[in-house]
């Protein structure tokens, strides 16, 4: 039932709004300024494997299924003291990854920036229901994905300039780091009512709602199916940079121009969008997502000359809008599929096929790229955007009703 908000219930939210914003600006707009640049260095500079390159890509999807195997430790943690431990360690491992000249202590330190990066995307996505209510949920987390998006499009700019004019990432690095320790004291002052912790639970009970609930289990299959464009097209884009000559400076803006696409997107297209089903959640970010694979694929098809670079700026902006609306989708479908009292569930279902997805389809990509090429990995990027397009266009995808006996013994409050 719908009530009506409190003057004191919008002051708070204005308050954690505030500090949850700011503290996003510092952390994930430096973390996304850099990210680009992790497996780029290490495949470039310092000649890693194409493996190595899938690992890193793998790497933050592990945090997705923290909560599967660890989730008892979890659940004794608070999730603000979590994140904000989380983000300290994110600054400090990177200070040390910037001092590296070795491929493979490199890659390790980044392995595990990159896994703490996904810890913190599964502690925020539990956390935001307890900051945000349901019906302001979805306009404050697209004015929040709105501001690390601006933020993105400047550090990645800086960040890959940096790298470009002196030669190595150690100052690049260590100047992320600093806006990182900003965030962690920004957010360990976020006022909620509660110290939330996660809810406990047993993975048999996520494996009984996935099979009980059939509108959650079309959801799950096709992300897991997108997995290979979500999670996979990051090393088959770093060997498609390489062989096109670029360097880090370029490498910054291609990331800036699809955080320039992410921004658009969450500026005009996400604020019209309700995101109040499943599947259809996605239906905008797959057909963005398959026009960015066709321009890629055009890229793949040809030799690199003058109109790479911009053709290559155009397929990142429309695979940036395709984040956009992919960011949102997340954040609300296992919020809007579960029935009272089973969000937990629902969420860290989504969150573990997001998790599985990520750590299998870098590496199968990858593993693609150096047996057969980027043209045949980016062939098989078309396929898959168009055929989750075509899935989620069919009539009535979404459902109706959820099951009645779901796991009723550890239901979230």
């Amino acid at each position: 039932m719908h009530t009506t908000q409190t003057a004191g219930e919008a002051t708070s939210s204005r308050a954690v709004f505030r500090r949850d914003v700011t503290s996003a600006v510092l952390f994930v707009g430096a973390m996304h300024g850099v990210w680009r640049l992790f497996d780029f260095i290490a495949y470039r500079n310092l000649g890693a494997s194409e493996i190595w390159i899938g690992v890193i890509a793998t790497a933050g999807y592990y945090g997705y299924i923290w909560n599967l195997f660890l989730n008892r430790v979890t659940a004794r943690l608070s999730l603000r003291r979590g994140i904000v431990a989380i983000m300290l360690a994110s600054a400090c491992l990177l200070i040390v990854a910037g001092w590296q000249t070795a491929a493979i202590p490199y890659c390790l330190l980044i392995i595990t920036v990159a896994l703490l990066h996904g810890l913190y995307e599964v502690q925020y996505g539990t956390l935001v229901r307890h900051l945000y209510g349901r019906d302001e949920r979805p306009r404050l987390l697209s004015r929040r994905f709105l501001a690390i998006s601006a933020t993105t499009i400047g550090t990645a700019l800086l960040f890959g300039a940096i790298c470009r004019a002196s030669g190595r990432h150690l100052e690049a690095f260590l100047l992320a780091a600093v806006p990182m320790i900003a965030a962690a004291l920004v957010f360990r002052g976020i006022p909620t009512r509660d110290d939330h912790p996660m809810e406990p639970f047993r993975a048999h009970e996520v494996l009984r709602t996935v099979i009980r609930d059939t509108r959650l289990r079309r959801v799950l299959i096709v992300l897991l199916f997108y997995g290979w464009i979500g999670a996979g097209m990051r090393p088959i884009l770093t060997v498609q940079f390489e062989r096109l000559g670029f360097d880090e400076a370029q490498v910054g803006q291609l990331v800036a121009f699809g955080t320039a696409g992410m921004l658009l997107a969450l500026l005009v297209v996400t604020p019209r969008l309700r995101f109040a089903g499943g599947v259809t959640n996605f239906r905008l970010c797959f057909g963005a997502a398959s026009l960015a694979m066709l321009v890629y694929l055009a890229v793949a098809c040809g030799v690199p000359d003058s109109w790479s670079m911009p053709l290559m700026a155009i397929g990142g902006f429309l695979f940036g809008g395709s984040f956009a609306v992919f960011g949102i989708a997340m954040q609300t479908t296992g919020i809007n599929l579960a029935p009272p009292g089973c969000t937990t569930l629902y969420v860290n279902a989504i969150m573990i096929v997001i998790g599985v997805r990520g750590m299998i389809m870098p590496l199968v990509s990858a593993e693609v790229v150096k047996l057969w090429g980027v043209r045949t990995a980016i062939t098989v990027s078309v396929i898959v955007s168009c055929g989750c397009l075509v899935i989620a266009m069919i009539p009535g995808i979404d459902g109706t009703e959820p099951p009645s006996d779901l796991p009723r013994g550890r239901r979230s409050r």
